[in-house]
């Protein structure tokens, strides 16, 4: 599903250790949920902590209650968060007040028993979709936190404006070979496609779904087909490039086969080993991780423009930098687009960029730092 913000996971210690850590969607605050370890395995506490961008200053930190696990989603607007700890095998879900650190709502467990990686906001931020793990796809109204729509199946994500949702047959274990698009506003289902996995493109204007080996390309507005892509071999997921002008399909036959569709001629542009890590904003570029190698391509062009060392990548928000490091190395090297090299270094083995592109936090494996992205210059630790 697609998510509101990006989480990286990242283990600090055998007494407290980071599961979630993001930035807000506005970019004003930095949000960690920790698990603090106790004397055994059976007391453990989830922590969450609110952090100033700006400053690097925590501003709350208030107890999500007993879990072995913790994920957090903002609201679109920044005022909310969603925490989902798990505890054995039960899961809860609480709705936060950022400015308070207040609980504005228990929910319950929603039927989120896979945790939160089947929650997500729509996009006014005035509903929410979760899965559970016998297959059945809820919504609930944030106001008043009550259910008001069941599906069936496990939960793909909502369309861009939130009217529609996309659901496949089955459960956590087992896809089925059945998508289905339901209307929100009256629970009805809308079309029934073949297949296991779907997904909208970004202007919510058409739906891409597999189909064994093929791809197809789905008209919102007409309801009809309007494009196959006959990829030669089992398809394991899909997505649109931020260009509406491309689709990718990853493939897994004894090693990761990625491929670049034009969606006009109905072509296939670019085949490669690995996997897409990062498209560009406008999606004229992207970046690709294989082993230890990592390359910049041009989409259009089909064109490799450089290979680079590392395993993980990442463009800014702005397009003009990129993020790449290695494992390894701890080393993270801030790539200039324009100039074609590395214009600062940081220690490292993860990186994110706030929503603006203004700041960053890296971190190795006990230490969470915030950055100045312009100037390099270390904002404040994290301490937790």
């Amino acid at each position: 599903m697609k998510k509101i913000l990006f989480t990286f996971i990242l283990i600090l210690s055998f007494i407290s250790y980071v599961e979630s850590l993001s930035f807000s969607p506005d970019g004003r605050y930095i949000v960690s949920g920790n698990i603090l370890r106790g004397t055994d395995e059976y007391s453990m506490e989830a922590i969450i902590r609110i952090w100033d961008t700006e400053t690097g200053q925590q501003i709350r930190s208030f107890s999500a209650g007993g879990a072995w696990g913790i994920s957090l989603v903002f609201s679109p607007d920044s005022s909310k968060i969603i925490s989902v700890t798990n505890w054995s095998e039960s899961t809860n879900v609480i709705l936060w007040d950022v400015a308070s650190g207040k609980i504005i709502r228990e929910m319950g467990s929603l039927g989120a028993h896979c945790g939160g990686s089947s929650i997500e906001f729509n996009s006014n931020g005035s509903q929410i979709i979760s899965g559970s793990w016998e297959g059945t796809v809820k919504i609930h109204d944030i106001s008043t936190g009550r259910e008001i729509r069941t599906f069936s199946g496990n939960p793909l994500s909502f369309s861009p404006d939130g009217r529609q949702v996309l659901s496949v047959d089955g459960n956590i274990y087992i896809r089925g070979n059945t998508i289905r698009l339901w209307d929100v506003s009256t629970g009805c289902e809308i079309r029934t496609f073949s297949g296991n996995f779907a997904s909208f493109s970004p202007d919510g204007r058409q739906i891409l779904f597999i189909d064994g080996n093929t791809i197809k390309l789905w008209d919102m507005a007409t309801g009809r087909e309007i494009k196959t892509f006959f990829t030669g071999s089992s398809v394991f997921t899909c997505l649109f490039n931020p260009d509406i002008r491309h689709i990718v399909s990853r493939h897994i036959d004894n090693k990761v086969i990625t491929k670049l569709w034009n969606i006009e001629t109905g072509r296939e542009a670019i085949t490669f080993s690995g996997y897409i890590v990062s498209f560009s904003p406008d999606g004229k570029q992207m970046l690709s991780v294989d082993g230890n190698k990592i390359k910049l391509w041009d989409v259009s062009t089909g064109r490799e423009i450089r290979p680079f060392s590392g395993n993980s990548a990442l463009f800014s928000p702005d397009g003009r930098q990129f993020l790449f490091s290695s494992w390894d190395e701890g080393i993270i090297n801030l790539w200039d687009i324009s100039t074609s090299r590395v214009i600062r270094t940081f220690s490292g083995n993860s990186a994110l960029f706030s929503p603006d592109g203004s700041k960053m936090l890296t971190s190795d494996d006990d230490t969470i730092k915030l950055w100045d992205t312009a100037t390099g210059k270390e904002i404040a630790q994290l301490k937790h």
